[in-house]
């Protein structure tokens, strides 16, 4: 999706940025050209790599709404990382396709089925009452962040998929796994749980056991027939 919208962007504004190259080989041209006569000649290098830094940083920074699908795909890259520490009677699903919108990870296993959501968030991230906030620097008023809502949504809907399909009445629960500065490590509730990304795999291994082996299969399968994994 990063690449897309960037290359998008990128087809939408070529005549602004075509334009802009002209000005700027021409700024650079009258400041060489003056450079030289004035005997300094490394000045003339110095200010063409100068122009030449900035054109390629206009070029390279699409806007901020972007380059967010970019830091996305590098925390939902870090859970599936993290995920990998799981035992093996653990089954680890990616990118679920739902009617409501995208499942980042979804995990069956001992412990319960857990429906996950990555989150690159800056500043400190503090949550009280189940409710997420950043804080960027101290002193500063907190930011209400979102997206608990959705994911709790998301949770909801498998569930009822699960239960339409095998009559299991297994709870699904919404977990963001927030990559960050996150001093609580652990926080929130049944409604939603947010988890650093660094303590995923130990904090649902110690879950209590609560779905037999034989349940997990079932399980799993109602879920990849319920999505386009199926």
């Amino acid at each position: 999706m990063h690449n897309r919208l960037r290359k998008d962007w990128l087809r939408r504004n070529r005549s602004i940025f075509l334009i802009l190259a002209i000005i700027l080989i021409l700024i650079a041209a009258v400041a060489n050209a003056t450079f030289w006569l004035l005997g300094q000649p490394w000045m003339a290098g110095f200010f063409s790599g100068a122009v030449l830094i900035f054109w390629v940083l206009i070029r390279q920074n699409p806007p901020g709404w972007i380059e967010n699908w970019q830091l996305g795909s590098w925390g939902e890259k870090q859970t599936a990382k993290e995920l990998n520490k799981l035992p093996s009677t653990w089954v680890i699903m990616h990118d679920i396709q739902t009617r409501h919108g995208n499942i980042d990870h979804l995990v069956v296993g001992p412990g319960g089925v857990f429906l996950l959501d990555s989150k690159r968030w800056s500043g400190t991230v503090e949550v009280h009452n189940e409710t997420a906030r950043t804080v960027r620097w101290q002193g500063a008023p907190p930011s209400p962040l979102s997206g608990a809502a959705h994911v709790a949504s998301l949770a909801r809907e498998t569930h009822d998929q699960v239960l339409a399909n095998t009559r299991i009445n297994q709870w699904v629960q919404p977990v963001v796994v927030v990559w960050g500065d996150f001093p609580q490590g652990i926080a929130g509730g049944q409604r939603c749980s947010y988890v650093a990304g660094e303590q995923l795999a130990k904090w649902l291994i110690e879950h209590p056991a609560q779905i037999a082996d034989k349940v997990v299969p079932r399980i799993v399968a109602a879920i990849r027939a319920a999505s386009s994994l199926g």
